[in-house]
């Protein structure tokens, strides 16, 4: 069973240029970006998809229960 796991702020890769950006937490409860009202929805359409995915391919019955934190890359392109 997993309790998720929190990544320290100090392990994030940094760049000076914002086209080389590191990774950000995702405020969840905030706009992330349209059509998606909040972080949260967002992230959640995601997993959805992706578990979905895995659980066809690895013949499991993995489940979504809830959201704790995201990290995110951002990209330009």
């Amino acid at each position: 069973k997993s309790e998720g796991f929190d990544v320290p702020l100090e392990c994030f890769p940094r760049s000076t240029t914002r086209l080389y950006s590191g990774f950000y937490p995702v405020d969840l409860d905030e706009f992330f970006k349209a059509p998606y009202p909040t972080g949260r929805e967002y992230m959640e359409t995601v997993l959805k998809v992706v578990i979905e995915k895995y659980n066809e391919d690895k013949k499991k019955n993995l489940v979504l229960d809830h959201i704790v934190r995201a990290v995110v890359k951002m990209a330009v392109g």
